[in-house]
This record gives structure tokens, sequence and C-alpha cells, in this order.
């Protein structure tokens, strides 16, 4: 089971690598992960930082300008940069809302890099 569920998220990378995105593409794609919930019309700071990382994260030249790229910057910030500390961070990203930001990211990467 480990061994197909590794492989089918391989073959995820590989074709979000594939496909590449437009700024204003990358910039839609962090408003809609890191909606604003707000009063005002200006993005959410989490999408601003998003913005901010795409270029500067971690393996942000390895694929660059592709979607696989894009679902990086969010599993970087959601993994090293959302939480109040590391536990809590380790937490979310494997059982609470951090996880199902991941998820819902991954699913807009490949309805974007379809679209592309």
């Amino acid at each position: 089971l480990a061994k197909k569920t590794s492989e089918r998220y391989k073959e995820t990378g590989v074709f979000l690598a594939s496909r590449l995105y437009e700024e204003a593409q990358a910039h839609e794609y962090f408003t809609r992960v890191f909606p604003n919930t707000g009063t005002t019309d200006e993005d959410s700071k989490n999408a601003q930082r998003a913005m901010d990382v795409l270029y500067t994260q971690p393996g942000a030249d390895l694929a660059e300008g592709s979607w696989w790229q894009a679902f990086n910057a969010v599993t970087w910030m959601t993994d090293h940069e959302l939480g109040r500390s590391a536990d809590t961070r380790l937490t979310s990203a494997w059982f609470g809302q951090n996880r199902t930001r991941k998820e819902k990211a991954l699913d807009l990467a490949l309805e974007y890099a379809k679209a592309a």
C-alpha cells in the first residue's frame, strides 16, 4: 500500500513539474489556498507570504515556474512557518488544519496544471 501511494505521489509530482504557471495564476492559487477571512479586499498575510517564499523556499530552483514549485511553497509554509511551535506545526500537518490545507493545495495545483 505504501509503495503504491508513493508511486502515485511521484506521478503527481512529475505531472505538476511539467506544467508551468503564470504569475497571476500563482497569485490566484495562493489566495484560494490561504483565503482572506477579514473584511478587506486585500490578500491574506499567508497568501502574500506564499508569493514571497515561492522563489526562496528550499528547493525553489527545482522545477522552477511549475505547479510543483507553487505546491511546495504551500507545503513548506504549513510545515515550517504556520503554528506557534514545531509540535503544533507537526500535529496540524499530520492531523489538523494544515493537513487539510495541503490536500486542498494539491487538488487546486492539479486543477490549474490540467488547465495549463
